[in-house]
């Protein structure tokens, strides 16, 4: 089962059984899932899926709500799930679920966006966003040991307006989506760690909550690793490049005779240079049995006389 599968499957079984947060969840599910069609029989109302679950729970309370008839799995390629309902049945499941209206002057409309009187209250708009997410979403954590902050959750659907209510409703969990289109659809995306997180914890997904924060915390240890090793990298080649000038100014003053001139505590500090060019500061300090400060204080003196004496 993919991530986007799975996460579904968590809201499926944490669903609030209330009449009203049915009916809500229900509204959004079917209105980013769904399609109209008509016939010689009339309408048709079909839902289109690929998770197993959501057409599970769509097929049983539909038929328990309504006494829709119950449908076999009917699967076609790519793994969707299809489940259809016709007739005055579905004209009745979809103005219960604010999805056909009546007009101004009477006459049958689709609703584009979502409606009001189904998320009054704060548990039913969860479960429109919840339904929303489990007819049109998908989400994705990548593995521990991945690269990248690549996690993301979208919502795809084909109404903007839709689109822009569902993201004012999301805000309120403390994510911040972004709207824009694509193609002829709308998509609602959240990229950032903690709004993605702010999102499965809000849809009543802990599965998924507790995988990305490991991923988030592994990802965080990782980029902690990767700049200290840049810095020790940065430090050594700082080291490296002090270590060539301070060779470079030893040989000059070797050459023109100013090194026997130093006094005896300089002379050892040029030899265990010379000697060890690799070392640093400190390891140096401890080869003379000093302090790194008294080191870097007679490196220095080296440096200066040799500046002095060209």
């Amino acid at each position: 089962m993919s991530f986007s599968g799975q996460v579904k499957s968590q809201i499926i079984a944490n669903l609030s059984a209330s009449d009203c947060c049915t009916l809500a969840f229900l509204s959004a599910c079917l209105h980013t899932a769904g399609s109209l069609s008509f016939n010689e029989e009339g309408m048709q109302f079909i839902l289109t899926t690929e998770s197993a679950e959501v057409f599970r729970w769509v097929n049983e309370t539909l038929h328990r709500m309504y006494g829709a008839p119950k449908a076999e799995s009917e699967r076609r390629k790519k793994r969707v799930y299809k489940y259809t309902v016709g007739g005055e049945t579905a004209k009745k499941i979809l103005f219960d679920a604010g999805i056909l209206t009546l007009d101004a002057e009477g006459c049958v409309a689709v609703n584009a966006g979502s409606d009001p009187y189904l998320i009054e209250n704060d548990c039913c708009r969860d479960s429109y966003v919840k339904g929303a997410f489990c007819g049109c979403g998908y989400a994705y954590v990548p593995g521990e040991n991945s690269r990248g902050n690549s996690w993301h959750v979208e919502l795809v659907m084909r109404s903007g307006t839709l689109a822009s209510e569902l993201a004012e409703l999301i805000a309120q969990y403390d994510v911040f989506p972004k709207v824009f289109e694509r193609g002829e659809s709308f998509v609602i995306y959240i990229k950032d760690g903690e709004s993605v997180l702010n999102f499965f914890e809000a849809m009543g997904a802990p599965n998924a909550a507790e995988k990305l924060q490991r991923v988030m915390e592994n990802r965080e240890v990782s980029n902690i690793l990767n700049r200290r090793n840049n810095c020790m990298i940065a430090n050594m080649d700082k080291s490296f490049d002090a270590s060539i000038r301070q060779i470079e100014a030893i040989g000059k003053l070797a050459e023109s005779g100013e090194l026997k001139k130093l006094s005896a505590k300089s002379r050892q500090t040029a030899e265990l240079r010379l000697r060890y060019p690799s070392d640093s500061l400190e390891e140096l300090a401890a080869r003379a049995g000093i302090s790194k400060s008294a080191m870097y204080h007679r490196l220095r003196k080296i440096l200066e006389i040799c500046d002095k004496s060209t």
